[in-house]
């Protein structure tokens, strides 16, 4: 039976068994992709998980890089804030795992799994520009009905009154094709993340810092940190709590935007059917408030 089920994703119940059919070990989820069968060809679902694997890694990447960010804002503070740093939520996500399964009539099948998480599951942002804890625009509304069907190969054409015939959300943010946004691609084509270090913008923070700020600040900071090529979004998960005061996101599932425009190493990543690429960046930005964490990691405003 489906346990859960998202717009790409049929999710499953995993248990594994000893030699006595006893469970054993933690819990686990079985993931599945709505557009290949479970009896389709062992080529076609091991390029499924390909595909999960690498949008998991990679989000898992930028997660590292932002939680020693986050670290690293004690070079900019005095030692009285240091324990106040320490304890600021972390990002990170579930490492998956192909397991090979030998069916009774001797072929083989791979399934891709992750352990279940534990305690109340969130959506803290989508791929079309949800934020937790925000009203969505009416525009906002029809992208994400007129994304669905796309997702679902279904022929729905986009209509507002745009000057391109497309959707018109009235932000310029990010316009799909722009030069302005596209970085200089005559560094390193292996160079993926940009090795700046990020300042602080100057205040006081203390007391405006609340941990819903850092899923929207950790999207808005992969987009920088890729050069903006790439957007992590889509987090979800659960929010933890430890008894040493420390806190952090434990998030599965992500989903990730690349932008058309990249360097030759990200041509042939693929991400999925819901990497909508710079209308999803756009979706973003246009329901995205720079919050205090943005500005500790001194990220750009957008608008």
């Amino acid at each position: 039976p489906i346990f859960d089920e998202g717009a790409e994703r049929m999710v499953h119940k995993f248990r594994f068994l000893d030699d006595n059919d006893n469970f054993i070990g933690h819990k686990h989820v079985a993931k599945q992709s709505r557009f290949v069968e479970l009896a389709g060809s062992y080529d076609e679902r091991m390029n499924y998980h390909r595909e999960f694997l690498r949008t998991q890694a990679l989000a898992s990447k930028f997660a590292g890089y932002f939680n020693e960010a986050i670290s690293d804002l004690v070079n900019h503070f005095d030692s009285l804030h240091h324990d106040w740093i320490a304890k600021m939520p972390r990002i990170s996500f579930l490492d998956p795992l192909v397991v090979e399964v030998v069916q009774e009539d001797g072929t083989e099948l791979n399934i891709l799994i992750e352990v279940q998480l534990e305690g109340k599951y969130e959506k803290f942002n989508n791929n079309m520009g949800y934020v937790k804890g925000r009203k969505t625009s009416t525009a906002n509304r029809v992208g994400d009905l007129v994304s669905s069907f796309n997702q679902l190969n279904l022929d729905f054409q986009e209509h507002s009154g745009g000057h391109d015939g497309g959707l018109d959300v009235g932000l310029g943010a990010i316009e799909e094709g722009s030069e302005e946004e596209v970085e200089d691609e005559s560094d390193d084509k292996g160079v993926v993340f940009d090795s700046k270090e990020s300042t602080p913008d100057g205040g006081t923070y203390e007391a405006k810092v609340i941990p819903l700020y850092f899923p929207q600040a950790f999207s808005h900071y992969t987009y920088e940190k890729s050069k903006k090529k790439l957007m992590v979004v889509d987090l979800q998960g659960v929010f933890e709590k430890y008894d040493d005061g420390t806190s952090r996101y434990v998030l599965t599932d992500p989903v990730i935007h690349k932008r058309k425009h990249g360097k030759q190493q990200l041509t042939s990543w693929t991400f999925g059917r819901t990497d909508r690429g710079e209308k999803g960046m756009k979706a973003f930005f246009e329901t995205h408030e720079c919050n205090e964490v943005c500005r500790l990691l001194g990220l750009h405003e957008k608008g």
